[in-house]
């Protein structure tokens, strides 16, 4: 679970929000 969140963190920058932290951040 734990491992995912982060790898979602680490690639969300390019695939949620595109800033420098995923996620729109």
């Amino acid at each position: 679970m734990i491992v995912l969140f982060i790898l979602l963190i680490i690639i969300g920058c390019s695939c949620w929000g595109g800033g420098s932290g995923g996620f729109g951040y």
